[in-house]
């Protein structure tokens, strides 16, 4: 936690960002997770498995300093 403010709140809250980013760029997407609710790693992958086309993509927030998030890590599989 900092300020207040929880790891898993800002992480999800980065996501819908970029997730708005890509829509109004005409990329279509498709979250895993729309709130705060845990989804396992085989469900995870059963989504992905579902979803033809698409690149899927995690990101956490690596470690929070002071009051502001120091890192963020994307975490993307290679495209085959």
């Amino acid at each position: 936690m900092c300020g207040g403010v929880l790891e898993k709140d800002l992480t999800l809250d980065v996501a819908h960002r970029v997730d708005r980013l890509l829509q109004a760029e005409g990329i279509a997407t498709a979250m895993t997770r729309l709130g705060d609710t845990y989804v396992s790693l085989a469900d995870r992958a059963a989504f992905a498995n579902r979803v033809s086309d698409c690149i899927l993509s995690a990101s956490i927030l690596t470690k929070i300093t002071g009051r502001f998030p120091s890192g963020w890590k994307p975490i993307t599989p290679p495209i085959k």
